[in-house]
């Protein structure tokens, strides 16, 4: 389920617009529709509107279990009122931090920034995302990580946990009439006035039909079906993003643009004798406790797969995931993102120089350029030696998409 695709409160036409957002197929047939109803509300809470269409009301921190005709297992239980309780807690208390420091009700931020802001994550995590080049780099370095499953599963897992914990929080804070807030672009521009250089506000409708439309355009200029095509070719994605702020900077005054919340503080908490140390720390272990979990279902998965085949047969991705790197690279990851008493290694990270790939290929005069993915896959699966198939790693990682 791709539930990254939606937006909360958002009403949708029909359950068909729903299901292509959740990148599945519409069910067909009267049992198999009912089958995938409850199916999905494992996933999100929808509510019926006017006519077909559909409004998403809540999307949900961790997945529903199953239901079978006896109901519930007996340790089946909602965890998203911790989550949300805690959360919503932290939010608040951050929020109102910030309405002090900038002197203002209304207020911008990413969800990485409020993730940040309140425990979920630690600050090597936006380092590492905006450049995750020199981030694998970083790791290869310090510690010779070179599964790109790993490290790329680490950052689909947090980034599936982390935004629902963020929107649910906003939400509740929303429903006990804290803040109201609105989701949309955020556009940098630069502060002609006052002391400020650079400023933020929410984008306007006009703008917003500009963006998507710019969007839509370069998707169709560089031959992608959708948005979710990017997430498996750091080169690609890097080129579109590239070439939409180009586009978007043509028709619109700013900097660059993001996207993010206008939240607006409507009371101001009451303090209280709540532990904010204790609360952020339960909730971060939580976060990690439940990425560590995603990440071992994905190991289950894979080796579920590899039951009566040959591991040769095997996806890249299937074969990583069953190696025995890939534990220990991806909680290393993971804790370096997560735990809050983790070094900061930001600065680091933004000093490790760029390279394409690992030196000891180069020193074997082995040319990528001219080779076919399947040319390339067979050098991967006859090398005798790790050290030649990290350094191939290394090449796909820049060039992603490839099938191994």
């Amino acid at each position: 389920m791709e539930l990254n695709n939606l937006e909360l409160n958002k009403e949708y036409k029909n359950k068909n617009e729903v299901c292509k957002l959740l990148g599945i197929e519409k069910a067909k047939g009267g049992r198999n529709i009912k089958y995938q109803d409850i199916e999905i509300a494992r996933y999100i809470k929808l509510e019926k509107s006017t006519g077909h269409k559909l409004i998403v009301t809540e999307i949900y921190t961790e997945i529903k279990d199953k239901i079978d005709n006896r109901g519930k297992s007996e340790g089946s239980r909602n965890n998203n009122s911790i989550y949300t309780e805690n959360s919503s807690t932290l939010l608040l208390e951050h929020l109102n931090k910030l309405r002090k420091q900038k002197n203002s009700i209304i207020l911008y931020a990413t969800t990485k920034q409020l993730a940040h802001g309140i425990g979920l994550i630690n600050n090597n995590y936006a380092t590492a995302t905006y450049d995750k080049e020199k981030f694998r780099n970083f790791m290869f370095n310090k510690n010779r990580f070179a599964n790109y499953m790993a490290r790329k599963d680490v950052f689909d897992v947090l980034y599936s946990i982390v935004k629902p914990v963020i929107v649910n929080a906003l939400e509740k804070l929303q429903k006990d009439k804290y803040i109201k807030y609105t989701q949309g672009y955020l556009i940098y521009f630069k502060h002609i006035t006052g002391n400020k250089s650079i400023d933020v506000r929410k984008s306007n409708t006009e703008e917003n039909r500009i963006i998507k439309n710019i969007q839509v355009k370069v998707l169709k200029e560089l031959g992608i079906e959708d948005a979710k095509s990017l997430r498996n070719n750091n080169k690609l994605q890097d080129k579109y993003y590239k070439k939409v702020e180009e586009l978007v900077k043509e028709k619109i005054e700013m900097q660059y643009f993001v996207t993010g919340f206008e939240i607006t503080m409507l009371i101001e908490r009451i303090k209280d004798d709540t532990n904010i140390k204790e609360i952020k720390k339960i909730l971060n272990d939580i976060i990690f406790e439940r990425a560590t979990i995603k990440i071992r279902k994905k190991i289950n998965i894979s080796k579920d797969l590899m039951k009566g085949f040959s591991k040769i047969k095997l996806n890249r991705w299937d074969k990583e995931r069953t190696d025995c790197t890939y534990l220990f690279e991806s909680e290393e990851i993971l804790r370096s993102l997560v735990k809050l008493d983790y070094q900061d290694i930001s600065n680091l990270i933004k000093e490790t120089p760029l390279r394409k790939y690992k030196k000891h290929i180069v020193e074997k005069g082995i040319d990528f350029s001219e080779l076919s993915q399947a040319e390339i896959k067979n050098i991967y699966d006859s090398a005798q030696d790790q050290a030649t198939k990290d350094g191939i790693s290394w090449y796909i990682d820049d060039n992603a998409n490839l099938p191994f």
